[in-house]
């Protein structure tokens, strides 16, 4: 689990800081390598983060409490890792801070992944837009298109049985049938036309 625990002496004799060999591995560091100095600590941290990770350490001793954070370390081999840390002040009977004790795991792994599932996700989000933007588009086509065909087709509809009702009219019954015999089928073929489309 990449998960190391650690012990920090602070009481006025001794200002103490002790890695597993855990600790020192999520370090990037041999157990004879640190020097058990909280000042050694503090010099691996990521510049952008010390800050934060002073306040929260100062918060937790001065609280007398548990802290829990996230900050970036700077191995010796310049590679840099996400680590979270978890401490715990430990007091005497007087409340006198003796030591604090924690755990450190190396996250880098899983903060990456997280990442990797954020970009996914945008991209993911961004094609799905995009898909529906496509289909909008195209359903606004079709539409324009069904619309102005069959508007076009109905007007020459209308316009074909005027026709063919002044033809009736004038003819005052004479002939009557062979006359609407030809525009009848017209009209029956355009209505086929406007169905298809439809």
């Amino acid at each position: 689990a990449h998960v190391g625990n650690w012990e920090w002496k602070i009481y006025e004799a001794e200002d103490e800081l002790f890695w597993s060999k855990e600790m020192c591995r999520i370090y990037g560091l041999k157990p004879e390598e640190f020097d058990n100095s909280f000042e050694s600590y503090i010099r691996r941290i990521h510049p952008d983060d010390l800050d934060k990770v002073k306040e929260h350490i100062e918060d937790a001793v001065a609280t007398k409490s548990s802290c829990s954070f996230e900050h970036r370390i700077i191995r010796p081999d310049d590679q840099v890792r996400t680590l979270f840390c978890k401490g715990e002040v430990i007091t005497d009977g007087s409340e006198q801070i003796t030591k604090v004790i924690g755990i450190g795991q190396d996250v880098t792994e899983q903060k990456e992944a997280e990442e990797r599932l954020r970009e996914y996700s945008d991209k993911l989000r961004k094609l799905s837009a995009k898909v529906e933007q496509a289909r909008e588009e195209e359903r606004i086509r079709i539409a324009r298109e069904i619309h102005d065909e069959l508007g076009q087709m109905l007007t020459v509809l209308k316009m074909e049985f005027s026709i063919l009702i002044e033809k009736i009219l004038k003819s005052n019954g004479k002939g009557f049938f062979p006359a609407i015999q030809k525009e009848k089928d017209q009209i029956i073929d355009r209505v086929d036309t406007i169905i298809k489309s439809v």
